[in-house]
């Protein structure tokens, strides 16, 4: 399981102390700006990072709720159906823009005195993942049964495809 994590820069030691945490469970972390190579584009490189990441982690305090760099992050993680768990270690409302994003997924609270429960994260992490796993893996398997189902061309023989336009041909054909 690789994890994307988001985080304003005051939260720096935090978003890292969860990070060897959640790597010491085995998990990969994808982390700004340790994960970004030297010389490369910062936003390309955080794209590429969501991209290879299966779930996110938002440290939310009120520099992440201010942040337009924090904001971006979550956005393309929720735009490419990533399973997001928010961490808030300050009770702060969110921005309209953060609530747009935010408001249907569940929030994790630092303990009182904002101690860290890495574990209540990592098995959080673990549930929201797993089951957005699940549910992407059944609505595959459900849109590929579909597609056997409405566009199964019978064949004879040993043959196992057809060519696009004969399949196309002999579908128009038996459309009239």
């Amino acid at each position: 399981m690789r994890i994307f994590i988001s985080y304003a820069s005051v939260q720096r030691e935090l978003a890292m102390q969860i990070c060897s945490f959640l790597e010491a469970q085995g998990k990969q972390c994808w982390i700004a700006p340790r994960d970004v190579p030297p010389g490369t584009n910062y936003g390309e490189e955080i794209i590429k990072g969501l991209d290879e990441c299966d779930g996110g982690l938002l440290v939310y305090d009120k520099a992440a709720n201010e942040s337009q760099h924090v904001l971006r992050e979550v956005e393309r993680a929720v735009s490419k159906s990533l399973p997001i768990v928010v961490y808030r270690v300050e009770d702060v409302m969110p921005t309209k823009a953060m609530e747009y994003f935010l408001y249907s997924i569940q929030w994790l609270d630092a303990k009182e005195g904002g101690e860290v429960s890495l574990q209540e994260i990592d098995r959080a992490l673990n549930d929201r993942v797993a089951d957005a796993t699940e549910k992407k893996k059944a609505a595959e398997e459900e849109t590929a049964e579909l597609a056997e189902e409405k566009v199964l061309i019978p064949m004879a023989g040993s043959v196992e495809s057809l060519n696009a336009a004969i399949a196309t041909s002999l579908l128009m054909y038996e459309a009239h």
